[in-house]
């Protein structure tokens, strides 16, 4: 449709491929993105869930250490002691690593190295009820495994420090997991509020697409297509005139093969270059000159003539009108010494730019110039045959003027003779159609007597 590598469908489809690499692009961007901010929030929210379960069991673990404090006051036996002692040592530890986990964090546990503010506050005011509780139930397992004493009463203080502050630890541990909660709340409100932004970002960036990318390029596409099927309408319509055109082409070259065969046989014809040098020869041509057309580099001149004269007048007629042109009667002569008289054309043409050839065509007017000049030969003789009796005629003309003068004049000098001449030539020169001439020629010659 068009040319050098800016056609119309190097055109089209690179910039559909531009346009749809930049739509693709913008889309997978934004998902990355989305899958990026989706991807943080939900760790976050998976080690929330992590902490608001640990803080939790941190109330289940102190109500469990006081329970287990509980009974070692209630033991019947120093056996029965040492094992609640074990379950309180478990219990103590457990509780001890889940606290300072939730403030400092723990990676196998799941849980955070930062708390919010508020919690940092809350875990500030539960950190002194904590050591109170952690430091009694220390003193106890302490004294237990001392063995020296497993009375009630040695560690009863302790045990009323525990009891006394476990309120506070659960009133404070549930304020932490309550805040644990609303954060976590708050963060997955965050995360619906960011998915339904990154959602209207992606409605606008498709939008976008819409508007600005897929849109125009629909409408691009439905005009490549209607140039495409013009261009298809045009192509066939080409395509018809072509198939016309070649069946035309095929008709002129049979006809112009038929024509040039037959100039080959009923014409002279010949294609020389301007030097002389012969580049084609017609049938006829070659047959009447005995002239073989594998010779390609015999000159015109002398292919046409034996004669030397003849052949430097051809030479210098083809010389001389190589570029105007020339038309008349040369005369050649055969291998076999046959003399022909030809009527030629001498006609410069170009096939190219860089080429310039002469075109020979003649014909052969042998018998209607040997007629031309019998007529000529006759017409001469004629003449002169003509021209002899005239000088005969006039010469027995002159001759007989002058016996005539000489007769008249004797007869003009004798007497009755002259005036008997001269009576007879007047009545010789009697004009009877002219009566009043003839009446007084007539009058004259009745008073010629009397004069006498």
């Amino acid at each position: 449709m068009t040319k050098n590598g800016n056609s119309l469908d190097q055109r089209t489809f690179g910039k559909l491929s531009r346009l749809y690499i930049i739509a693709l692009s913008t889309i997978a961007l934004s998902v990355i993105v989305s899958n990026m901010f989706v991807r943080q929030h939900l760790k976050a929210q998976q080690s929330d869930s992590t902490v608001i379960n640990v803080a939790g069991r941190q109330r289940m673990l102190s109500q469990k250490l006081t329970k287990e404090i509980l009974l070692l006051a209630t033991a019947e036996t120093p056996r029965a002691s040492i094992v609640i002692k074990d379950r309180l040592k478990e219990t103590l530890s457990l509780w001890q690593l889940s606290h300072n986990a939730l403030q400092q964090g723990d990676v196998e546990l799941g849980l955070p190295a930062e708390n919010s503010k508020d919690i940092s506050i809350k875990f500030k005011a539960l950190n002194v009820v904590f050591e109170v509780i952690e430091k009694a139930a220390q003193r106890i397992i302490t004294s237990i495994e001392s063995k020296d004493s497993l009375v009630l009463e040695s560690f009863n203080k302790d045990i009323n420090l525990v009891r006394d502050n476990e309120g506070d630890f659960l009133l404070i541990m549930d304020q932490i997991v309550n805040q644990y909660s609303l954060e976590a709340d708050e963060k997955v409100r965050w995360l619906g509020t960011l998915e339904t932004l990154l959602m209207v970002l992606t409605l606008v960036i498709l939008l976008g697409e819409l508007l600005f990318i897929f849109w125009p390029t629909a409408k691009s596409v439905r005009a490549t297509l209607a140039e495409l099927l013009k261009a298809e309408k045009h192509a066939k319509k080409m395509a018809f005139d072509a198939d016309e055109l070649s069946y035309a082409k095929e008709k002129s070259i049979k006809e112009l093969r038929a024509l040039s065969q037959a100039m080959d046989e009923t014409l002279l014809f010949a294609r020389i270059l301007s030097s002389g040098q012969i580049i084609h020869i017609g049938n006829k041509f070659s047959r009447r000159f005995k002239f073989s057309r594998f010779n390609d580099t015999a000159m015109f001149w002398n292919v046409m003539s034996t004669i030397e004269s003849e052949k430097i007048a051809l030479e210098n007629l083809v010389t001389k009108h190589k570029k105007t042109g020339w038309q008349g009667e040369v005369k050649a002569t055969t291998k076999e010494g046959e003399s022909i008289w030809l009527e030629m054309a001498i006609i410069p043409f170009s096939p190219n730019d860089e080429k310039t050839e002469l075109l020979i065509i003649a014909s052969e007017i042998t018998e209607r110039k040997a007629g031309q000049l019998e007529i000529e030969r006759l017409n001469k003789k004629n003449f002169q045959e003509e021209i002899s009796q005239q000088k005969i005629i006039s010469s027995k003309i002159i001759e007989n003027q002058e016996k005539e003068q000489n007769r008249i004049a004797k007869d003009v000098h004798d007497g009755i003779g002259q005036m008997l001449t001269g009576l007879k030539y007047n009545l010789e020169s009697i004009n009877i159609n002219d009566i009043e001439k003839t009446a007084s020629k007539i009058e004259h010659l009745k008073s010629l007597p009397l004069i006498l």
